[in-house]
Formats: structure tokens, C-alpha cells, sequence
């Protein structure tokens, strides 16, 4: 007959046996929550992940729990087709705002080496267009984030008629100026017409297809 003591300590073996697991994919949830967006777990936020999202919907590439976590953008605990497009905008303004913290860390008056295109929402005239050099500078808020950037002494084929409001796509140099990270003077624009849902979607699905997992169809999500 068992003693007391010996009851004791099964009851506890059971009740470690039981919770244990329980403990272990709260600390697995945990993690993957801390990465909210990593979808395939390589610790960065890039289109491999939005990649991975749409394979997902696709069918053919089902994400795993802990995947799951890490995609579920709005902690809803459910996984929408629409995450993919959310994503996407969120990849965009992860690694423009890594490399403007970059930028910002150089010496002042220093111009990052990599050429950058960004496109955003004119939202203020920073200094008016100036005829003798034929260039502006403008406030410019890049889309789908939450950056401003000055465009310094912009040039580009209408330039002269820009004003707050104008789409433009913006390519150039970013420089570090009294702390402040801005376009370099010399940057080009040109103002951005728009184009149709169907071609930025088909733009989008090309850029995802190199990405895709093999066998996985780059047909639209719904």
C-alpha cells in the first residue's frame, strides 16, 4: 500500500506530465508572437515572408502553427487573404525605415551609397520651384508608411507646376543633414499617374513568383 507521501509525489509526477506541454506551446506562442510578421522564421521582414503567406492561401504550402502566430498581423487568431497585400506595405515601410536608421547614423552631410526609388504624397513645398535651376524641394510622405523625407532641389519633368498633393516617384541619394535624414540635391521625380488595381496586382504577383515555394502557382488569391 502506498504511503502518503508516495500518493503525493504521483499526484505531482501526473500533474507535471500534464502541464508541461501546455507550458511549452505558451512559450512557443510567446516567441512566435515576438515576430509578429517573420512568417518563415528567418529573422527578417522581407517578400519572403509575404512569399510564404500567399503560398499558404494558395493551398499547396500550408504554414505551420507557430507560422500561423507569426502571421496573424491583427492578433485575431485567424489568417485573412487580405494579410498578404498588409504584408507587403509593412515589408516596404520595415526595410525603408532600416534604411533611413542607417542613414541617420553616418556622419553629417555624409550620402548613403545605395540609390533608392520611393513613391509617396507631396505634403508640403519646402522651398518653391526655382527657374534658374529648374528644381524644387518638397515634403514628400511615402506611401504605406509613416515617413516623411525632404526632397532636396528635386528635377524632373514638371517640377515646376508640382504643389501639395501631387503623387510623385522620387529616386535618388539619401544624406544624413543636421540629424535629419532627407534626399540629396540632384534627385529626379516624376509624377506619378496611377495605374489600374489589375497591373500593380500583376506587378506585385511578379515580384512575389521568385519567392514561391516550388509547385505553388502564383494564380490569384481570393
Amino acid at each position: 500500500m502506498k504511503t502518503a507521501v508516495q500518493k503525493i509525489l504521483c499526484l505531482l509526477i501526473v500533474v507535471a506530465l500534464v502541464i508541461s506541454p501546455i507550458l511549452r506551446l505558451g512559450v512557443r506562442a510567446t516567441a512566435a508572437q515576438n515576430r509578429v510578421g517573420d512568417v518563415n522564421a528567418d529573422n527578417q521582414i522581407n517578400v519572403g515572408d509575404v512569399a510564404r503567406l500567399y503560398a499558404h492561401f494558395q493551398g499547396k504550402s500550408l504554414v505551420g502553427q507557430d507560422a500561423m502566430i507569426r502571421a496573424d498581423l491583427d492578433d485575431c487568431g485567424w489568417l485573412y487573404p487580405s494579410y498578404v497585400q498588409k504584408l507587403y506595405d509593412r515589408t516596404r515601410d520595415f526595410t525603408l525605415g532600416r534604411l533611413i536608421a542607417a542613414v541617420s547614423l553616418l556622419p553629417e552631410g555624409t550620402i548613403h551609397a545605395d540609390r533608392v526609388t520611393v513613391q509617396g504624397r507631396v505634403i508640403a513645398v519646402d522651398s518653391a520651384y526655382n527657374p534658374e535651376y529648374k528644381n524644387i524641394s518638397v515634403v514628400l510622405r511615402v506611401s504605406d508608411t509613416n515617413e516623411q523625407l525632404l526632397c532636396y532641389r528635386m528635377t524632373g519633368p514638371g517640377v515646376a507646376s508640382i504643389c501639395v498633393g501631387d503623387d510623385l516617384i522620387v529616386t535618388g541619394f539619401l544624406r544624413n543633414y543636421r540629424g535629419r535624414v532627407e534626399f540629396a540635391a540632384g534627385c529626379e521625380c516624376t509624377i506619378s499617374r496611377g495605374i489600374s488595381t489589375a497591373e500593380d496586382y500583376n506587378k506585385f504577383q511578379e515580384e512575389l513568383i521568385r519567392y514561391l515555394p516550388k509547385g505553388v502557382s502564383p494564380r490569384t488569391v481570393s
